[in-house]
């Protein structure tokens, strides 16, 4: 069994007079003889939960550190970051909390580049991009953001996503000016106000859109929840060539592959009559495949096997965009736990 953290005792009067007891912050529940309480507050840009001598804490670190999570932090600014959300913790907790005894549940690891369409190196991602053993998911928000995810539902979670648009949505939604002069309100009907304060929203809204850089911010995340690997980064100490090394085992298939175009891809079949066929129908089990498990029940193993190789091949041999992420993007320091090098 995994090993727990000490439990953490505090007192739910305290709690409840320093940061709140309203409706969802502090909740009962009667389980048989005994009753359970949770409590959830939030402070600033951090969660922080306490259950039966659990304390939680959640955070995005970039958010902790620069109010904003557009920016990928580097090995020093994770340590900081760090150390905020520990000493943010501890006074909400009212006790001192040591970092060295966390039990990480989850951790992020991200890169981003600036390019000219996330779309289309999404469209390209589709069928160049196969995560073993992981189901591939697509979403499109409703102002044209994209997101390409492999894995939910499992304890490692791949996601390519257009980040441009996730924080214009996210400004547009928690962070818009509401400009409206009080004295413009006099005499308005129920209606007629909230018309006003929705148009105002909208034009808020635009122009965060307007300002954004949708399409051209490519963000690659792995969403790790594996508490054996959590642990051995904690105890590490949170080393910047880690995540680096961890991103680049992940994305080995997109930079380990000499990229072609579909008239290459024909021509490697020799001068076949049917390479043509066989080129286009590859490319259909890369972006389609569910599909080989069709092939699966109706063709001998050797053949399936065959298509199968034929689609990864395919879908290796149509990208125009590999993935490089700089020796030095995260910092190469020594760790949280021990003094960080100091660089020449």
């Amino acid at each position: 069994m995994d090993p727990l953290s000490p439990p953490v005792p505090l007192d739910w009067r305290d709690l409840a007079l320093r940061l709140g007891d309203a409706e969802g912050q502090i909740k009962t529940k009667q389980y048989g003889d005994r009753v359970g309480r949770y409590g959830h507050w939030k402070s600033g840009f951090v969660d922080f939960m306490y259950r039966e001598g659990r304390v939680e804490v959640r955070a995005s670190l970039p958010k902790v550190l620069t109010g904003r999570n557009d920016v990928v932090l580097n090995e020093d600014g994770v340590h900081r970051a760090l150390r905020n959300l520990t000493a943010i913790a501890s006074e909400l907790a009212d006790t001192s909390l040591d970092l060295r005894l966390a039990d990480v549940a989850r951790l992020d690891y991200a890169y981003q580049w600036p390019v000219e369409s996330v779309a289309a190196i999404l469209e390209q991602l589709k069928v160049s991009f196969h995560a073993p053993r992981k189901i591939r998911t697509e979403n499109v928000s409703p102002h044209g953001g994209r997101s390409v995810t492999w894995g939910y539902g499992t304890r490692s979670l791949y996601r390519f996503y257009d980040k441009g648009a996730e924080v214009a949505e996210q400004e547009a939604k928690e962070g818009f000016p509401l400009a409206l002069d009080p004295a413009g309100f006099v005499g308005l009907t129920a209606y007629d106000r909230d018309r006003l304060i929705a148009g105002a929203r909208r034009r808020a809204r635009d122009q965060f859109w307007a300002e954004s850089q949708r399409d051209k911010i490519l963000r690659f995340e792995i969403q790790d929840r594996r508490r054996p690997k959590l642990r051995l980064i904690h105890e590490q100490g949170y080393r910047g060539s880690d995540v680096r090394n961890l991103l680049l085992e992940v994305l080995a298939p997109l930079r380990g592959v000499d990229h072609a175009d579909l008239g290459t891809l024909i021509d490697s079949y020799g001068g076949w009559s049917h390479a043509a066929a066989f080129a286009a129908a590859g490319l259909y089990f890369a972006e389609h495949p569910e599909g080989l498990a069709i092939l699966r029940q109706r063709l001998p193993r050797d053949a399936y096997y065959r298509w199968r190789r034929r689609a990864r091949e395919a879908g290796l041999s149509v990208g125009t965009w590999t993935p490089e992420i700089p020796s030095g993007a995260f910092g190469d320091g020594c760790g949280i736990w021990r003094p960080t090098k100091v660089g020449a």
